[in-house]
């Protein structure tokens, strides 16, 4: 962890990622323009950039802070709870505290769309029920990660660890963010559920998810992808296409009807013979 603006530069070469948690104590507010002047910077190497809006719309000055770092900063993802990213958002009702959460998830698909779209990047909610847009320039993908484990509100810090898992996720993204967070997240619940089990509180909870993490590391098939779901438009959109298209090879093409060929006459009848016919009756 990097406190010291002077060090940024020479530290970002180094990492894969950079996680810039706005608790925005007085070394933070030096350590944002260091942060924006590094991003400028087309002769180094950039990598990914996670920024949580930490209490973003509690004050004025800090909200203004925050978007100024995001705005000019380019973060290929942003992580907060449901509150931050209202306030992000520009919905009313955000800012009412780094736990406080809108009132349906789909409003929180809806505040995490407008996000993405604002600042062109991944957006994630951590709550209840996680929920993922993806970049919109990339897709409109949506995922959402349920299995809510309520004693995690009780650990001070954990949406901080959890963006911490999400920096380390990306580095291994294989140029999918939005994958790489929706990974991030279903692995963060899933060693809550099982540390859940072991532990007496929520002390005992914050070691036990770390132990859990780390074993769930060494064992990524074990993975519980039950409580993840996907939503994706274009994806859809071709499958519905590629159906309809093998449909249309399955139908057997129908042989013409005679009948239609000699305008409705039996078979072997001329139209002359059949006329003929017609006046002798």
């Amino acid at each position: 962890m990097v406190e010291n603006p002077y060090e940024i530069p020479q530290f970002a070469r180094l990492a894969q990622a950079l996680y810039f948690n706005t608790g925005l104590h007085m070394s933070q507010i030096q350590a944002i323009d260091a942060v924006i002047d590094y991003r400028r910077s087309a002769d180094v190497p950039q990598p990914f950039f996670i920024v949580d809006p930490v209490a973003v719309g509690a004050t004025e000055y800090r909200t203004d802070q925050i978007q100024y770092l995001i705005e000019q900063g380019r973060p290929d993802l942003i992580k907060g709870n449901a509150s931050e990213i209202m306030t992000l958002a520009g919905r009313a009702g955000g800012g009412k505290g780094v736990d406080s959460s809108p009132k349906g998830a789909e409003e929180s698909v809806e505040a995490a769309r407008v996000v993405a779209d604002k600042y062109d990047c991944v957006v994630a909610i951590t709550g209840g029920v996680d929920v993922v847009a993806d970049k919109p320039s990339v897709s409109q993908r949506v995922g959402r990660v349920s299995q809510d484990v309520k004693m995690l509100t009780k650990i001070t810090g954990s949406g901080c660890a959890v963006g911490a898992v999400c920096a380390a996720a990306l580095t291994s993204s294989k140029g999918d963010p939005f994958l790489a967070t929706v990974t991030a997240l279903a692995a963060v619940k899933q060693a809550a559920r099982e540390a859940r089990h072991v532990a007496e509180g929520p002390g005992t909870l914050g070691v036990a998810i770390l132990d859990k993490l780390y074993r769930l590391s060494l064992s990524p098939d074990s993975l519980d992808c039950t409580t993840v779901t996907i939503d994706d438009p274009a994806a859809a959109a071709a499958a519905e296409a590629e159906a309809e298209a093998a449909q249309q090879e399955s139908d057997p093409v129908e042989p013409a009807d005679e009948n239609d060929k000699t305008g409705g006459q039996g078979e072997g009848e001329s139209p002359g013979k059949s006329k003929e016919n017609g006046q002798k009756a």
